[in-house]
């Protein structure tokens, strides 16, 4: 969730999410251009996913 994302509420960001079965989120404190506001935490949050989905085959 980007919990500064004028564009896109972080309510409604949860809302949706809610409504995946089986989703996860992670929260960045940025605005709605994660990758370019927090270019360090947006391939760490990505790559952190990745590897626990590789880590429960």
């Amino acid at each position: 969730m980007t919990t500064a994302d004028s564009l896109i509420p972080a309510t409604l960001q949860y809302e949706l999410a809610a409504a995946v079965p089986g989703a996860q989120t992670a929260e960045l404190a940025t605005g709605h251009l994660p990758f370019l506001e927090q270019p360090n935490q947006w391939p760490e949050t990505i790559t952190g996913f990745l590897a626990k989905q590789n880590d429960a085959r």
